[in-house]
């Protein structure tokens, strides 16, 4: 089981090692019987979360004395309906979610609509965090102290090393690419192409939909912190962690789009926030 603050989203993964007896026990379970796919549970204060990630066991290194260092990407997700062992690992029935497909015209441009303006608010919050990251590297007094280290546990999104020095627009471009490459639905809509070249596929637009979530991610340590600000300017609040759990439920598209300009909105706010706590203002209107 993983805390709700480690929950993968569509095409990112994360690095274990795993030690424990009734982990090993586990690992050669989903290898053995499962090919390779495991659903990390997200353990909550009430319980375990109903929705899970599916991952795929991508790669991974036995090592004598070390344990087994593994490497999971997130392939889709799941409803856990049972739970059928706790002991010495969790077991559960689970079933697939598939997003509901848009079947009108109207619903696909709406769709192409909001994802467009996914991406303008992505450049416009990391225009702000630019002149963000400024100020608040120059009060530091020198680069790699403090919330520099919020994401940087060497256990998620470990697709590419330079990926914590992108800036939101190219980690969210990062997470496009990931979600869209891992994205096996397969989607089969009535809907006719539309007359514009700017046409997006349903597969574009539901990586889209996941990579709106998939710019930053709350470090447990911060859980609690409220609004904390990196030292790369980029703002990140509790508020995060709950985002990706809806996202994660949700039942489709249309649905994560919606709820991804709801954060992305939010996250305008709170980044406008700490800009004017520095004396600082953005003047550019969406």
């Amino acid at each position: 089981p993983f805390p709700i603050n480690e929950c993968l989203l569509q095409g990112e993964t994360k690095e274990l090692r795993l030690y424990e007896e009734r982990f090993l026990e586990l690992f050669d379970d989903a290898m053995d019987n499962y090919g390779g796919v495991v659903a990390m549970g997200l353990i909550a204060e009430n319980g375990i979360i109903e929705s899970a990630p599916l991952c795929e066991i991508e790669a991974y290194n036995r090592m004598e004395a070390f344990g087994i260092f593994v490497t999971i990407r997130v392939v889709s997700r799941v409803a856990i309906t049972g739970l059928t062992k706790d002991n010495p690992y969790i077991k559960a029935t689970c079933k697939e979610i598939f997003d509901e497909v848009p079947q009108k015209d109207t619903d696909v441009q709406l769709l192409t609509s909001i994802a467009g303006n996914i991406e303008n608010m992505m450049v416009t919050i990391s225009a702000m965090e630019h002149r963000l990251k400024g100020v608040v590297q120059s009060a530091s007094g020198e680069k790699g102290q403090d919330n520099l280290d919020i994401n940087d546990d060497d256990d998620d999104d470990d697709d590419d090393d330079d990926t914590t020095l992108l800036d939101r627009t190219g980690r969210f471009r990062r997470a496009y690419e990931l979600a869209k490459e891992t994205d096996a639905q397969g989607y089969i809509s009535s809907t006719l192409s539309s007359n514009d070249d700017d046409d997006r596929s349903l597969q574009d637009l539901s990586a889209i939909s996941w990579a709106a979530f998939e710019t930053e991610r709350l470090h447990e340590d911060d859980e609690e912190a409220g609004i904390v600000v990196r030292e790369d300017g980029t703002v990140m609040a509790s508020s995060d962690t709950l985002y990706r759990i809806q996202a994660l439920a949700s039942a489709g598209m249309m649905d994560r789009m919606k709820l991804a300009l709801t954060c992305l909105h939010n996250k305008r706010v709170e980044t406008t926030k700490a800009l004017k706590e520095v004396g600082l203002k953005y003047e550019d209107d969406m």
